[in-house]
């Protein structure tokens, strides 16, 4: 087993606060473009963007922008 394993719990809390802070008024749209409904977030940034926006991030390399999906 590794040690950087996260247990479920530990899954399932971080995934409730993400849920939380999409529904936010100030995060229903992308951080870059705008658009409806970001999916991705920008982990050391702190923002939500689209998909079409993460891919940038992506490009951009993790030092500048680390993008996950939002959803599991």
């Amino acid at each position: 087993m590794s040690g950087s394993a996260i247990p479920p719990q530990e899954k399932e809390k971080a995934q409730k606060i993400l849920n939380e802070a999409i529904k936010l008024p100030e995060n229903k749209t992308c951080a870059d473009c705008n658009a409806m409904g970001p999916r991705w977030a920008s982990m050391n940034l702190g923002v939500f963007v689209c998909l079409n926006c993460s891919g940038i991030h992506r490009r951009l390399g993790v030092n500048i922008s680390k993008v996950q999906s939002v959803t599991v």
